[in-house]
């Protein structure tokens, strides 16, 4: 299609010399050219453009007409011309002249505009590709020479580190001490213009990023985007907390202080969350993308040249790993911080479309699931554990019917119900068992709630769990009522195994008699157990009654 294809700047020159040297083009036949479909007019237009622009002083003062044309122009187009003379493989003048024109266009109309229509997407959306594009442009004219945002851009790297690193080393305090609300210098706070630096760094790196995974800058960019990452992830925590503070709501998001105010106007809460989740929505792109890259491989090569055999909807096919040849994509840090911070925001964002995007990431969650690990292995050597950021992510992604979907196709309940009860062989014996196993059996079972309330009919294979429950043993020992994680992974087992009871049919109900039986004695042990008063306790009832309904 014409539409696809970009022109050859010479095009333009013979076409404007056709007017003759004398000829001044029409402003209705520069928009005609401009609304073109065809791309070779479009270039000529934007080249008749810039050139009437720049001699027209009176046109100049126009905002009217300045303004319609400005609305003329293809903003997919001109987002080509700037791509295809950034790209590091372009040859030759003629991509050059492109991106020159591009940029050029651009500059013009960042001076002429109404301010109303500087703050329009179409135009701060070209911010990244004109990032890139500097790089690229021989008209030296066009980059500032001394540029008061240098100083600035030169600190965030090391800035960006030693916050993240610090945000991981003083969660309870670093939160509120570089989140404030301190808007006494500028009219917007510093927690506004930090973190929306962040999140241009974070969008304006990855997309790049895959080419530089063997690149000797990789590293350094890798950490650098890690504890971006990492700082992301926080001030979501923050701003969750801080406005289920304003609420009055009990908090669930990870622990920070809400003793600072964000001193954030409504507008800017909004810009923050807008931006928020553009930048979630990339992140979840590159790490379809990187682990596509290094898992799924590519189809149309040799068979000799292919490493293994991928299963997909249109058929099967045998793949070549493309990864980094220092941290893969399982082990490198960056794919777990990154995870941490889309998790957060899936969950605790109540819009579907990110959450139905996240679902195709599942396939990728469970098998990070399954192959983590608490502490350093020969395939997992700095010890990633993506097991409770894997559920955080779900917790939001299955609150949809694809996320559902998805999650059944790659065996999710067998995997979660696989480490559950794992955690509950030694969830009898307080000694055997640590705090964050029994919060991640908690969440286990949260997530597997989710599930069963999209069935009608519980699934013959999905009753180990009530077997596992079943074998429980309460601890007679005080101390057990003084540990309120492994008394709230009882209590939620015992609902989750009631929930699957009263979705069985009456013949596997008979058939599992025994284990119903026992859990009616687990249940009242625990009800003896604990305060009456206690939230754990009035979880309890519910599955109190159903056992007792039996």
């Amino acid at each position: 299609m014409a539409d696809e294809r970009l022109p050859e700047p010479a095009a333009g020159s013979a076409a404007a010399s056709e007017q003759g040297p004398d000829a001044v083009p029409s402003i209705a036949k520069i928009r005609d050219l401009l609304q073109s479909k065809d791309d070779t007019s479009r270039f000529v237009g934007l080249a008749l453009l810039k050139s009437v622009l720049d001699n027209s002083p009176d046109l100049q003062q126009d905002g009217e007409v300045i303004q319609s044309l400005w609305n003329s122009i293809s903003p997919k187009f001109l987002a080509r011309l700037l791509k295809t003379g950034s790209h590091p493989g372009s040859d030759g003048s003629q991509a050059r002249d492109m991106l020159d024109l591009a940029v050029a266009v651009l500059h013009t109309f960042a001076v002429l505009l109404p301010d109303a229509a500087k703050r329009d997407d179409k135009l701060l959306n070209k911010i990244p590709a004109l990032v890139a594009a500097v790089l690229y442009s021989l008209d030296l004219d066009l980059i500032p020479q001394t540029p008061s945002w240098l100083n600035a851009v030169v600190t965030l790297i090391p800035y960006t580190n030693c916050a993240g690193t610090l945000l991981l080393l003083y969660p309870e305090t670093m939160p509120s001490l570089l989140f404030r609300g301190d808007a006494s210098t500028s009219s917007k706070p510093f927690s506004f213009l930090f973190i929306s630096l962040i999140m241009v760094d974070i969008r304006a790196t990855l997309p790049s990023l895959l080419d530089q995974l063997n690149d000797s800058s990789y590293p350094q960019t890798s950490r650098r985007l890690t504890s971006a990452m990492d700082i992301l992830t926080a001030f979501i925590g923050h701003l969750i907390a801080y406005i289920e503070r304003l609420d009055g709501s009990q908090s669930s998001a990870p622990t920070v202080s809400t003793t600072e105010a964000f001193n954030l106007e409504p507008d800017l809460m909004i810009k923050l969350s807008k931006s928020i989740a553009e930048t979630v929505s990339l992140t979840m792109e590159f790490l379809r993308d990187r682990w596509d890259a290094a898992v799924a491989g590519a189809q149309g090569l040799h068979v000799e040249a292919r490493a293994g055999q991928a299963h997909t909807s249109s058929g099967s096919h045998k793949t070549l790993a493309w990864d980094s040849k220092g941290d893969n994509a399982s082990t490198d840090p960056l794919t777990l911080s990154a995870i941490r911070a889309i998790a957060l925001w899936l969950r605790d964002d109540d819009g579907d479309t990110l959450r139905e995007q996240g679902a195709g990431l599942v396939d990728m969650l469970l098998e990070l699931y399954q192959s983590s690990t608490p502490t350093p292995t020969k395939s997992n050597p700095q010890g990633l554990d993506y097991r409770l950021p894997a559920l955080t992510a779900l917790e939001g992604i299955l609150r949809t019917s694809v996320g559902i979907e998805a999650f059944n196709t790659e065996n999710g309940w067998q995997i979660l119900t696989k480490d559950l009860l794992a955690v509950l062989s030694n969830a009898s014996d307080l000694a055997s068992i640590s705090m964050v196993d029994a919060i991640r059996g908690t969440r286990i079972v949260f997530v597997l709630g989710l599930v069963i309330e999209t069935e009608r009919n519980t699934p013959e294979s999905w009753m180990d769990v009530v077997t596992g429950v079943a074998a429980l043993s309460v601890p007679a020992e005080p101390a057990f009522l003084q540990d309120p994680a492994t008394v709230d992974l009882f209590v939620d087992v015992v609902w989750l195994a009631a929930s699957l009871l009263r979705g069985a049919s009456a013949g596997m109900r008979a058939r599992y008699v025994h284990s119903i039986s026992a859990m009616r004695g687990i249940s009242q042990q625990l009800k003896e157990a604990l305060d009456p008063a206690s939230k754990s306790a009035s979880e309890l009832t519910e599955a109190h009654a159903i056992l007792g309904g039996m």
